[in-house]
């Protein structure tokens, strides 16, 4: 086991450099858009506005051949994601309609060599309606398509990215120790590359620590308190960015008296950017980090 993530994650983007491992660039079109013959990571982001009561298909089918994909939409009234297997017309995730997962909360599926995973029709936080998502794990077999149910009229903001089939970046996990200073911002060592996985990072300190995330390529603020950031909040909250999504406890921590600085940071998909964790100390003390990441 590695003594820091942020070193492993080091290695790894210098391993990534030496074998060349080019991301996908998504072609100029509307929706999902998968370059021909693509084997190595991607994703992208667009926009789709959805009529109320009505099903519209999503632009761009998802083919045969494609790795661990993670869609996430997000909008501010209730619509819905379904997902159908072109090839025969099964109804695969979706509200009412004989889906093989219709759920209001988190549940899956194995279909055709892949798992389906679907936040459910009430929102990835129950109760946000209208913030959802789909994580298909394994290489699709067949040709997918989305489409969207508005239960509300609306405009959907969509995410998603997918793993790479040639040179991937093996899974791993490991903690570390962090001194933080009272009032101090710590740059911890290493960037997170594009190309990790399902990243989960555990902060654990006796004292009132708090994250901080950053885009390294832009030094947009993605997490933390008072500092203009994407998420911003006492309690757990997430949100789409660049194909992921990252889910942040919240600084008041796991919720109890003595919670603060037991916090958490989860992004779900494959990162496609550079990121950077910082730590802020509200006070003085050590934090325990944990980590790990899947295979991609």
């Amino acid at each position: 086991m590695t003594p820091s993530i942020f070193k492993t994650i080091f290695f790894i983007t210098l391993f990534t450099l030496l074998i060349s491992l080019p991301q996908a660039q998504a072609e100029d079109c509307t929706g999902f858009c998968f370059p021909e013959g693509v084997t190595n990571l991607g994703g992208g982001e667009f926009k789709q506005q959805v009529p109320s009561r009505a099903v519209i298909d999503v632009p761009g089918d998802i083919p045969a051949g494609i790795k661990d994909i993670y869609v996430e939409l997000n909008s501010d009234v209730d619509v819905d994601i379904q997902l159908y297997d072109v090839d025969t017309d099964t109804p695969l995730v979706g509200w009412n309609i004989d889906a093989l997962i219709d759920s209001g909360k988190l549940a899956s599926a194995e279909y055709n060599g892949v798992t389906i995973e679907y936040s459910g029709y009430n929102g990835i936080v129950c109760g946000d309606r209208g913030h959802e998502y789909i994580k298909i794990t394994g290489v699709t077999q067949n040709t997918l398509r989305m489409k969207f149910y508005g239960y509300k009229e609306g405009t959907a903001t969509v995410t998603y990215s997918y793993g790479s089939q040639t040179g991937g970046i093996p899974g791993g996990d490991g903690s570390f120790e962090q001194a933080v200073l009272k009032g101090e911002v710590i740059d911890v060592p290493g960037d997170i590359p594009a190309g990790i996985k399902d990243l989960n990072i555990t902060l654990d300190a006796s004292v009132d620590v708090d994250i901080q995330l950053y885009d390294a390529d832009t030094d947009e603020p993605l997490v933390g308190w008072k500092i203009g950031a994407l998420i911003d909040s006492s309690k757990t909250k997430s949100k789409p960015y660049n194909g992921v999504s990252i889910e942040y406890s919240g600084y008041n921590g796991d919720g109890t008296v003595f919670g603060k600085g037991k916090e958490y940071i989860k992004i779900t998909g494959v990162t496609r950017n550079s990121l950077r964790m910082k730590i802020y100390g509200y006070q003085e003390g050590v934090a325990t980090v944990y980590y790990s990441w899947q295979a991609n």
